[in-house]
């Protein structure tokens, strides 16, 4: 199969990035990777104080 884009990481910022491009383009064929076995399961479980500044 092929996609137009491919997402490498299922943290928040691949989830958010991901949630944001199908809004703006809802026919966009999306990968997403993550090696977890499940989505954000490291920022769900850990809080190290740090804010990504694109958030």
């Amino acid at each position: 199969m092929k996609y137009d884009i491919i997402i490498i990481g299922g943290g928040i910022i691949g989830l958010a990035t991901g949630l944001q491009l199908k809004k703006r383009k809802p026919s966009l064929r999306m990968l997403l990777l993550e090696k977890e076995q499940q989505l954000a399961s490291h920022q769900m479980g850990h809080n190290s104080e740090v804010i990504h500044s694109g958030l």
